[in-house]
């Protein structure tokens, strides 16, 4: 079981990351966009 978890963290991490930076920009350019209104 561990080899498998320890080849399932780190893709999943990193997805994780992904989807929690691109969230993080679209807000930012939401806001900026906002703020030129």
């Amino acid at each position: 079981q561990v080899p498998v978890c320890k080849s399932y963290l780190d893709p999943l991490s990193l997805a994780t990351w992904m989807c929690f930076l691109a969230t993080l920009q679209c807000a930012v350019m939401a806001f900026f966009l906002e703020a030129n209104y």
